[in-house]
């Protein structure tokens, strides 16, 4: 990862921003509501945000990533750069929520997140869409 790549905390005044992004990948944004605050994060370079991702905190020891994207004009190595930067915080936040023993999940069809997330250790629960990391330990039957 570049070292002028940084990651912040998401505000409301970034939500067009977000929008934009969206928009430029053809699809419809999340209404502000859905983007938790405290735990909803951007990757920035030089005060300009790249990179997006969110984790929501469930009422369990259960961590769910969500809504990851970034500015579509981005290069394919700055756009990887920024991306694997804000999973990383997204997954640290996630685990200080899901505890020792804990879950990580999230679901996507985008080949590059895939690859992305399998690079970060998470496996793929079976679905080809659905991904799971398990902190600590589990029932081996859980995994499978």
């Amino acid at each position: 990862m570049p070292n002028d790549i940084y990651v912040r905390g998401f505000t409301a005044g970034d939500y067009d921003t977000l929008r934009s992004w969206w928009r430029g990948h053809e699809s419809a944004p999340p209404p502000l509501n859905l983007i938790p605050a405290g735990s909803s994060f951007l990757a920035c370079r030089d005060g300009e945000p790249l990179a997006f991702s969110l984790v929501w905190q469930a009422n369990a020891d259960v961590s769910i990533i969500g809504l990851t994207i970034c500015d579509p004009r981005l290069r394919a190595t700055v756009r990887y750069s920024a991306t694997m930067a804000v999973l990383r915080r997204v997954m640290e936040a996630a685990r200080e929520h899901a505890g020792e023993f804990g879950c990580i999940w999230s679901c996507t069809d985008n080949p590059g997140l895939v690859k992305m997330y399998q690079r970060l250790g998470f496996v793929n629960a079976g679905d080809a869409s659905t991904f799971h990391m398990a902190l600590g330990r589990f029932d081996p039957e859980f995994l499978e």
